[in-house]
């Protein structure tokens, strides 16, 4: 498929957004470039969306969880623990850097925000970092790259870090994964993920987005112009 897209804008890109297009470069330009056919939005996405924001009311202002989620309060007290005076806490934190690796605004007007990422909870506390994503799905294999993504604009914004503790904490399972960091992980990660970026930034630039079906077409892709829309298993 070869679409229509805008030269003009820079380049920019996300974990989830990248993690679109290698699922199917068609459903990211529908969804996210032409915005012609809307995302499927199911029940599981809304109530995740509920349940980070209340997290993110708990662990900044101790704001008590909602009836639904008081199973969670462990986890909210979990996540300030040790919290000290001069430490720095924030929720839903939106970072963003260059392709130089530079620190930006989200939506930085004088330079070009290359990669942008939202943090549910970042601690620093003088050369330590601690990140936590909260996960309300199914427990599966942690993703190392989107680790090192969010450790990357901790990195970066805040020259003084020297190491990043990034937490899953899986919800549903009542469990955490983790695993740490360092500046001198950075080289190795960005010689493995360049490729990866460069066939997306690629697409965008020639315009042209290849389908990729699965069974994903049956019921979570609203592209109603694909061949394979409403189509089952391949």
């Amino acid at each position: 498929m070869t679409a229509a897209t805008s030269r003009s804008k820079p380049f920019a890109w996300s974990y989830s957004a990248l993690n679109q297009f290698e699922n199917c470069a068609r459903q990211y330009y529908h969804t996210k470039i032409a915005k012609d056919f809307p995302e499927i939005e199911h029940d599981a996405n809304n109530w995740g969306k509920q349940v980070h924001k209340a997290l993110a009311a708990r662990v900044k202002h101790c704001t008590p969880l909602p009836t639904s989620m008081a199973r969670w309060e462990d986890w909210g007290e979990w996540a300030r623990e040790g919290l000290g005076e001069q430490e720095i806490l924030e929720v839903e934190q939106q970072l963003a850097i260059t392709q130089q690796i530079e620190p930006c605004a989200y939506f930085a007007r004088t330079v070009d925000p290359w990669f942008r990422t939202v943090l549910d909870v970042m601690r620093i506390d003088g050369p330590c970092a601690r990140i936590i994503d909260w996960k309300t799905g199914k427990n599966v294999d942690e993703n190392s790259d989107q680790l090192l993504l969010a450790a990357t604009v901790v990195f970066a914004h805040y020259p003084n870090v020297q190491r990043c503790q990034c937490q899953f904490v899986w919800l549903q399972h009542g469990n955490h994964t983790e695993q740490a960091f360092f500046r001198k992980d950075l080289m190795p990660f960005w010689v493995r993920t360049m490729p990866r970026v460069e066939r997306m930034r690629h697409a965008i630039r020639t315009g042209e987005f290849p389908c990729r079906p699965s069974g994903l077409c049956k019921k979570h892709c609203g592209v109603r112009t694909c061949e394979y829309f409403g189509r089952g298993q391949y």
